[in-house]
């Protein structure tokens, strides 16, 4: 089974729905425990040093595990299974024999034709654009990694 992100939907339900469930309920008990074990631990360092550091070091291992499962059980959840497919295009397909998918993914594209047009002859990339506004600009300013965000994640 493949699991691409395509743009157009299926219509098939997440089948580790039911596991990721499961798995973050298992993650979340663990989780707990851990924090458990954290929190008898300054009760305990009055009383026996070296117990609570056992405690110490078994709740910090069983709340770092808790969390991982945790974490991959929600990806479970999240994760939707589409199949095989082309991805989006960037602009509208003009092509007749493409014109049933181009509907589709109208709504999905990032461009229009003449966009791209310019973009390739003129040699520019229009999908950075300059920041409008002082609040925008003093985002990049201190987090300059975000100009290489994709497209949807940056704006």
């Amino acid at each position: 089974m493949a699991y691409e992100h395509g743009s157009i939907d299926l219509g098939i339900p997440n089948p580790f729905k039911f596991e990721g469930t499961v798995r973050s309920a298992r993650g979340l008990i663990t989780s707990l425990l851990g924090l458990y074990l954290l929190l008898k631990v300054p009760e305990l360092v009055k009383q026996q040093p070296a117990q609570a550091w056992t405690y110490v070091a078994v709740g910090v291992g069983v709340l770092s595990y808790g969390l991982a499962v945790l974490g991959r059980g929600l990806m479970q959840l999240m994760r939707f299974y589409v199949g095989r497919s082309v991805p989006t295009s960037l602009a509208e397909n003009h092509n007749v024999a493409e014109s049933d998918t181009a509907r589709q993914e109208k709504p999905f594209v990032a461009y229009r034709a003449q966009s791209l047009l310019q973009m390739l002859e003129g040699q520019k990339n229009l999908t950075f654009k300059e920041p409008q506004g002082w609040i925008a600009r003093l985002i990049h300013t201190l987090f300059p990694r975000l100009t290489y965000l994709p497209y949807p994640v940056r704006n």
